[in-house]
C-alpha cells in the first residue's frame, strides 16, 4: 500500500490517505464525495435487498401459516364429524339395548303368564277329571 496525499479543507494541508481496494476490508480515513455517494447507494441497495428478502420471508411465513390454519380447520371438522358419528352410534346402541331389555322383560312376563295359564289349565283338567270321576261314580 502506497500512501496517497489529498487536499483537506483545513488549511489545505496534505493528509495521508491509504489507497485501498473496496474489498480489502480496511477502513478508509477519508472519503471523497463521489465514493461517499457510491457507498450510500450501495448501502441503500443492500438495505433494499434485505427488506425485500424480509418481506418475501414474511409472505412465505404468512402463506405457510394460512395453509397450517386450513389444515387444522379441516382436521377439526373431521374430528367433529367423527365425534358426532360416535355419539350417534352410542345413542343407537343405547336405544337398541333398551329395546332388547324391554323385549326381554316382555318375554319374561309372557313366560310367567304362560306358566300361570298352564297351571290354570292343569287345574281345570284336574277338576274336570274329578268331576268326570264323580259323575261315573254317581251313575
Amino acid at each position: 500500500m502506497t500512501p496517497v496525499h489529498c487536499a483537506c479543507r483545513l488549511g489545505r494541508r496534505r493528509l495521508p490517505r491509504l489507497s485501498l481496494r473496496r474489498d480489502s476490508g480496511l477502513i478508509r480515513t477519508h472519503r471523497p464525495a463521489q465514493s461517499k455517494a457510491e457507498f450510500r447507494k450501495e448501502a441503500a441497495r443492500t438495505a433494499e435487498l434485505q427488506a425485500k428478502a424480509a418481506a418475501d420471508a414474511a409472505t412465505m411465513h404468512r402463506d405457510n401459516a394460512k395453509k397450517d390454519k386450513e389444515t387444522a380447520e379441516a382436521k377439526l371438522g373431521e374430528a367433529l364429524k367423527a365425534e358426532g358419528d360416535v355419539k350417534t352410534a352410542a345413542v343407537d346402541a343405547h336405544a337398541e339395548r333398551l329395546a332388547a331389555e324391554a323385549e326381554e322383560a316382555t318375554a319374561k312376563v309372557e313366560k310367567e303368564t304362560a306358566s300361570a295359564k298352564q297351571a290354570e289349565a292343569a287345574q281345570h283338567k284336574k277338576n274336570a277329571e274329578t268331576y268326570t270321576a264323580q259323575a261315573r261314580n254317581a251313575e
